[in-house]
């Protein structure tokens, strides 16, 4: 378990440093949701043990390290919600409409202490909202590319035939099982 606990540890500060100084482009947010996770879980397991085995120097550590990352933990859905793919401009603008905080995404330099020092945490819930709207709107568009690639490989000839005063189209190149069916006039 002291393993653990200094692996985490040692990942927890060189990746807080990342999350917070790194570039807004480099940021992985979802593993930052992941680590964090599994940090608090192991942290909280390792403090259990060392407090079993009566280590209070080494519990103080572990301690110490799990207050900070759950501490963090709050300001994750956040940084989760900012960094979704599919946030254009239109949906910083939206945050700008309900927080009234302009945020220069695209400027070098911008990173996720940025984003804190906005005080963008007051709004935690209308970024997320947002975030997961261009999520969805990323993944609608990701699907509708995919199926115009799978389209662009089909051709259609269209041929008006004639049959008791009825247009139907008939289709090349793509091959469908074809049912007659009778059409009677009335």
């Amino acid at each position: 378990d002291s393993s653990n606990m200094w692996r985490t540890a040692h990942e927890w500060y060189e990746n807080i440093q990342k999350w917070l100084n790194d570039s807004w482009e480099t940021l992985d947010a979802n593993y930052a949701d992941k680590f964090v996770e599994d940090a608090v879980r192991t942290l909280t397991h390792c403090c259990r043990f060392f407090k079993e085995k009566n280590h209070k120097d080494v519990l103080a550590i572990a301690d110490k390290v799990k207050h900070e990352v759950e501490d963090f933990k709050p300001k994750v859905p956040l940084m989760v919600a900012l960094r979704k793919d599919g946030m254009k401009q239109r949906h910083w603008d939206q945050i700008f409409d309900k927080t009234g905080i302009r945020v220069e995404w695209e400027d070098e330099g911008f990173n996720f202490q940025k984003v804190l020092d906005l005080n963008l945490m007051k709004y935690v819930e209308e970024c997320v909202e947002i975030g997961e709207r261009a999520g969805k709107e990323f993944h609608i568009e990701t699907m509708m590319e995919g199926m115009k690639k799978q389209w662009e490989v089909i051709d259609f000839t269209l041929m008006a035939v004639s049959y008791t005063h009825l247009t139907l189209p008939t289709i090349y190149s793509v091959q469908i099982s074809v049912v007659a069916v009778s059409l009677k006039k009335k």
